[in-house]
């Protein structure tokens, strides 16, 4: 089983600016564009998985992408760091359960019990089966979910960030909006 242990939760606002350009040519197509969307300003939420707010960040300004972008991987690598720590269990406390508590199966011989712990706080989350433990990760990953991301606001980003930056994002443009 897997899960994230903080999210990271960004908008982006804009605003239409008229665009004045050449007149339209009879000799050769064209497209005339009136409006271009300048980014103005970002919210930035960073929750852990107790839906606790740890770290707003709300900006507007000049260069709103590549300060929305700086801002991003300066959490991240706050967080991941964070991440790394190992809180040993306290070994005092005592469960008393028969069954484990994530995947709810009895104790036996060939289904072993151990004590699962968190490694944030140290705290004993309870009795689970060896191989549900073993299974039991927090991912070295931190989500970032934005609004509109696989709308329009994907090429503010897209056309400000480097291509280095780029290739090593892994960008899903699914959300709830879009589906029925």
């Amino acid at each position: 089983m897997f899960f994230h242990k903080f999210c990271i939760y960004a908008d982006i606002e804009s605003l239409t600016e008229k665009v004045f350009s050449a007149e339209p040519s009879n000799d050769k197509s064209f497209s005339l564009q009136t409006e271009i969307h300048k980014p103005v300003a970002y919210s930035v939420l960073l929750i852990d998985d107790n839906k606790n707010i740890v770290y707003h960040k709300f900006y507007c300004g000049l260069d709103v992408i590549s300060n929305l972008v700086l801002s991003l991987q300066n959490i991240s690598k706050a967080v991941l760091k964070f991440m790394e720590r190992n809180v040993p269990i306290n070994e005092n406390e005592i469960i008393s359960q028969n069954k484990c508590h994530l995947c709810g199966k009895f104790f036996s011989k060939g289904n072993v019990s151990v004590r699962n712990h968190d490694h944030f706080t140290g705290k004993l989350l309870g009795k689970a089966s060896q191989g549900c433990n073993l299974n039991y990760k927090v991912t070295q990953f931190l989500p970032v979910i934005m609004h509109n991301l696989s709308g329009y606001d994907s090429h503010l980003i897209l056309k400000e960030i480097s291509s280095d930056l780029a290739k090593r994002m892994k960008i899903i443009p699914v959300n709830s909006q879009k589906l029925p």
